[in-house]
């Protein structure tokens, strides 16, 4: 395949629309040849990182989380905004509880049993 070839088919390529035979062919030039893989790397940063294109909505990112996890069979029921902080709350309760109870047991005076006393 030559290379006007190979340039003429980097954007089916890139976005899979190539038959498999092409496929084939454009992957083979682009590992020999530096030249169309430098401009095919271009191609691709190009297309994923246009700037003037809107972002995604709010609400379409939220349909789209839904309809994965629906896909993947998981609760799709995301935090509420009132449990995160009872979390943070309980580990934070617990972490002060362990350190209290570890002064607390380090202040203890030991007193040796009275077997042991002299």
């Amino acid at each position: 395949m030559s290379c006007g070839q190979t340039r003429a088919e980097l954007v089916g390529f890139h976005f899979g629309e190539v038959a498999a035979d092409v496929r084939a062919r454009v992957e083979a030039h682009l590992s020999s040849c530096p030249a169309c893989l430098a401009e095919f790397w271009a191609l691709k940063r190009s297309l994923e990182t246009q700037a003037d294109e809107p972002l995604p909505s709010v609400e379409s990112f939220r349909a789209l989380r839904g309809a994965v996890a629906e896909e993947l069979g998981v609760a799709a029921s995301p935090w509420r905004w009132w449990q995160r902080p009872v979390v943070l709350g309980f580990a934070t309760a617990c972490v002060a509880l362990a350190v209290v109870t570890v002064q607390a047991l380090e202040r203890r005076q030991v007193v040796a049993p009275l077997g042991l006393r002299r």
